[in-house]
């Protein structure tokens, strides 16, 4: 399984003023804290740190589930 099971997806983020959606990489939310609205320009701040603690719980309890697995097919 690879290190980061999410890394290469995206996700849209609506802006909180005008609704237009932005399509983000995890990977950029990762790397830039910040971005502009192309709608609006309001700087949107996603909290990347209570996505990444979800994301990162998820992925843990997927490398889980396929180790239990892997044993029962050993």
């Amino acid at each position: 399984m690879s290190k980061d099971l999410f890394e290469g997806q995206s996700i849209e983020i609506p802006c909180p003023d005008c609704g237009e959606k932005a399509t983000r990489s995890l990977a950029s939310l990762r790397s830039d804290t910040e971005y502009d609205c192309s709608g609006c320009g309001k700087t949107i701040r996603p909290d990347a740190k209570k996505l990444f603690k979800g994301l990162d719980d998820a992925q843990a309890k997927a490398r889980k589930m396929v180790a239990d697995l892997s044993k029962k097919f050993r």
